[in-house]
């Protein structure tokens, strides 16, 4: 682009923007209808984490630590 140029160029004048509505947030925000469920924790207090392969169950067993037990499902869960 050259210098001076307008950007305008060609396109004709800008239109000033159309009206534009706003809304309160309570309009917005619907109250939840459902709810996630608490995770549950084995009897012995560790927690079940599953991945997809045996690679990522390693990995990711590494991050966790010992309050997790991770377990591969070799292929996707349906």
């Amino acid at each position: 682009m050259r210098s001076g140029t307008s950007l305008w160029t060609g396109l004709g004048e800008p239109q000033a923007a159309s009206r534009v509505t706003v809304r309160s947030l309570g309009s917005v925000l619907q109250p939840r209808t459902h709810y996630e469920a608490e995770p549950t924790v084995a009897k012995d207090g560790h927690k079940l984490v599953i991945v997809e392969s045996p690679a990522k169950a390693r990995t990711i067993a590494g991050f966790l630590g010992r309050g997790y037990v991770v377990e591969s499902s070799i292929g996707h869960i349906r």
